[in-house]
């Protein structure tokens, strides 16, 4: 068994993933399947890191006496599957290799936690959560012995890993799943027959089956002039003062924990201005601001950070690596994206309460005579003390 690592692309930033899917991938092998379960046509185009075939020296190469060529070997294959019905409802991916990378930022976002709430968890075994308005920003939790959904106020989950019995049709295997941006687990048999069993399944889980328990994320801002408004006022908060962001310590990119560790070399480009540091945090952005004259409401969002890590390379935009609350808005960016606070833990108490049974007792009953007599014992009991 392989894993799968699936991914279902944002319609609205369909034709962008696959203008940069084109340019950075090559097309290795195209198929059609037809599914058991619905008839339905899928073509099905497998694509590999065509562009960076070889890896760059490693920075501890000055350990080594004699340096060979064998150094400049092939990268770490990635490979992206795309998985589209014959309906071109929707499009799919399954990555392997860091290929996440490449996918997760066009990726339907609610989509893998809106399967999570409608499968049973056997056992938790961890959670990552975000936590606006808090010292701890990001917290990883590992659990034994667990298998409740548990969280705050104000709390929204990114990540879940757990042991959960999937009815595959008829088959019901137990197998670990992972849920964030993406749904990661395992296949029963390593064929694109079973890739679009496992995404129909998904589907029919979505569309058929009712919530069983609930999981807080935040909700995205979609309204254009909201997001205009919500990011002039970070650009000018930023202006006089840089301090109010902090640069992200953690992300999961779909089911992947990537920590913002000192293994790793960060490039700072803009307007033909460049630096390059071993640890990227708030300091050296505004060095790299300063030393170029950065004009911070005009340019800050377009500063772009290449980052080097092991065998994998990608850019994003400044926007896309900074974590920011918006106390007044009750909004918080995540990974370049705006999000609204979620209320869901009042309404999910309410939701729980309404569920417990209630049963009226008259022998508990406590009148307001009962009070009083109590009260008036209290007192007596109190001036006694004071006598003696």
């Amino acid at each position: 068994m392989s894993n799968i690592n699936l991914y279902k692309i944002d319609n609205k930033k369909k034709e962008d993933f696959l203008k940069n899917l084109n340019y950075k991938f090559d097309n290795e092998n195209n198929a059609e399947v037809i599914s058991k379960q619905s008839d339905l046509k899928y073509r099905i185009s497998v694509y590999i890191d065509g562009k960076d075939k070889k890896k760059k020296d490693p920075d501890w190469i000055w350990i080594l006496k004699n340096p060979k060529e064998v150094l400049d070997q092939p990268a770490s294959l990635k490979a992206i599957v795309v998985i589209e019905p014959e309906t071109r409802e929707n499009l799919y991916i399954c990555t392997y290799g860091a290929a996440y990378f490449s996918v997760d930022k066009y990726c339907d976002t609610e989509f893998a936690f809106n399967f999570a709430r409608r499968i049973k968890f056997k056992q938790v075994k961890t959670t990552t959560l975000t936590s606006p308005n808090s010292r701890k920003n990001k917290t990883v939790n590992v659990y034994l012995n667990y298998s409740e959904i548990a969280f705050d106020s104000g709390e929204a989950y990114a990540k879940i890993k757990a042991k959960t019995l999937i009815d595959y049709y008829g088959e019901k295997p137990e197998v670990t799943i992972e849920i964030g941006h993406s749904i990661k687990t395992k296949m029963l048999e390593n064929n694109f027959i079973e890739m679009v069993k496992f995404i129909e399944y998904v589907e029919h889980t979505i569309k058929h089956n009712h919530e069983i328990q609930k999981i807080p994320v935040f909700a995205k801002v979609t309204n254009k002039d909201v997001i205009n408004e919500l990011d002039q006022r970070l650009l000018h908060e930023i202006n006089d003062n840089l301090d109010c962001i902090n640069v992200s310590e953690l992300d999961i990119i779909g089911v992947t924990e990537v920590f913002n560790d000192n293994d790793s070399l960060y490039t700072l480009k803009l307007n033909g201005f460049e630096m390059t540091v071993s640890d990227l945090n708030r300091d050296c952005v505004e060095r790299f601001i300063t030393e170029n004259n950065i004009d911070l409401e005009n340019d800050f969002f377009k500063i772009k950070v290449q980052v080097d890590k092991e065998d994998t390379h990608f850019s994003n935009y400044m926007k896309k690596i900074i974590d920011y609350t918006d106390d007044e808005r009750k909004c918080i960016l995540i990974k370049g994206e705006w999000y609204h606070y979620n209320d869901d833990y009042v309404a999910y108490l309410n939701d729980s309460m309404k569920d417990l049974e209630v049963k009226y007792i008259s022998d508990y009953d406590f009148s307001s005579s009962q009070f009083n007599n109590y009260r008036n014992k209290k007192k007596k009991k109190n001036e006694m003390t004071k006598a003696i």
